[in-house]
């Protein structure tokens, strides 16, 4: 009896060392796992759902309720609503010839300007104060003594004439960059600058026609090349110029955010009108 008992204690006391001798790596316990559509945590969804959708469909909202205000401003189906005036302080051919001509081309422009004329403006300060109080989005000036300057520079030979000095177009593109850009601009140079070359090419050819005979007048004439070649020129005079373009960046994000896609799937472009056609005082 004694001996099992003595065989048992030297057992355990060799399984007891041999136990120590062996690490047993530790077992991990698993807490708990939940897939994202688990049922326990369909509250929890709904919480990150309507924080995630309610704020997308607000802006989305938000984006296609202002949207038409830049899309209003490119479209060209309401030209007739920005206001533009023809100033004639000239007072003699040149000024009149292109008042007239801008009359009569109303019929033939399928979508003219809202033109004005008004013989009450007088002055060149009259006709910058409509662009400055937002009267007009533009004014086309025959500038005063525009018709006797050339005549004079023919007669005398001078070659410092200006043609740029016969017509100045008024406008402020800090009012409305895209539409004085794209629309203002664009429609008022199409009118003005056909206008002005044919002038000039009558102008020029009634004076060699009227001292064919007379060589001295055309050769004097032929000192000043620029009478004869380009009388007429317009000058652009951006009273209140676009110019910190601060929120430039944010402006070209949002307008790529908003560029529609076609059906066919290509992109349409809206842009801006290059700085170097837009020229300041």
């Amino acid at each position: 009896m004694n001996s099992l008992t003595s065989s048992t204690t030297d057992g355990d006391a060799k399984n007891s060392v041999a136990n120590e001798g062996t690490t047993m790596p530790p077992q991990e316990t698993v807490l708990y796992s939940k897939s994202f559509f688990s049922k326990e945590l369909s509250t929890s969804r709904k919480l990150l759902l309507y924080s995630l959708l309610i704020p997308l469909l607000y802006e989305t909202l938000t984006i296609w309720g202002t949207t038409s205000l830049y899309y209003g401003s490119t479209t060209s189906t309401s030209l007739n609503r920005l206001t533009v005036y023809a100033v004639d302080l000239d007072g003699a051919s040149l000024g009149q010839q292109m008042t007239g001509a801008i009359k009569a081309s109303l019929n033939s422009i399928p979508n003219p300007l809202g033109w004005q004329f008004d013989d009450s403006v007088n002055s060149d300060a009259m006709s910058r104060d409509l662009v400055t109080d937002e009267q007009a989005w533009a004014v086309i000036q025959v500038n005063m003594n525009a018709s006797s300057n050339l005549d004079s520079a023919l007669r005398s030979g001078n070659a410092g004439y200006n043609p740029l000095s016969a017509v100045t177009i008024y406008f402020a593109s800090a009012r409305n960059q895209q539409a004085i850009g794209s629309l203002v601009l664009p429609a008022v140079l199409g009118v003005v600058n056909p206008l002005l070359a044919e002038f000039g090419a009558i102008h020029t050819g009634t004076f060699l026609g009227a001292n064919a005979g007379n060589a001295t007048t055309v050769e004097i004439a032929l000192r000043c090349p620029g009478c004869l070649a380009s009388p007429f020129a317009a000058q652009q005079v951006d009273l209140h110029p676009f110019d910190i373009s601060t929120a430039a960046g944010s402006v070209t994000v949002g307008l790529i955010f908003v560029s529609k896609q076609d059906s066919h799937g290509h992109y349409t472009k809206y842009t801006s009108i290059p700085d170097d056609q837009v020229s300041s005082s």
